[in-house]
């Protein structure tokens, strides 16, 4: 669940859509950011998101615990295998690179992640003290 949350809001700080194109930004981020592998899995990917956050269901995937030689392969019951150890890897790689390119300022990211954080009805900035 936390994973496709951080992976809702990085797209959200990433690209900028309308507040109803949710699932788009955050395919957009799969395809950018995470390994060529995912991208035919990007539009279930958000479902899933969808169903783990509102309803507590893995659906489309079967979520598997440190089963990298499974990852992204068929499962049993016809769905897409998860390991929870590589998709958090994965994850973790394509954050890296997005804050690498806010760091750089490719092109003007810094801008586009600095609306959001101050547009407090898309998304608003997190503040720890």
């Amino acid at each position: 669940m936390c994973s496709t949350a951080a992976i809702d809001a990085l797209a959200g700080y990433r690209h900028t859509t309308d507040k109803d194109k949710h699932g788009k930004r955050f395919e957009l981020f799969i395809e950018e950011y995470f390994p060529p592998s995912y991208a035919t899995h990007a539009k279930n990917l958000y479902k899933l998101r969808c169903r783990l956050l509102h309803n507590f269901s893995p659906a489309y995937f079967t979520v598997k615990h440190k089963s990298p030689g499974l990852h992204l392969q068929p499962s049993s019951i016809g769905d897409t295998i998860l390991s929870d150890d590589v998709f958090f890897a994965d994850l973790k790689t394509a954050a890296l690179k997005f804050f690498d390119e806010v760091e750089k300022d490719v092109p003007t990211r810094q801008d586009t992640m600095n609306a959001r954080l101050v547009d407090l009805d898309k998304g608003g900035a997190i503040y720890y003290a």
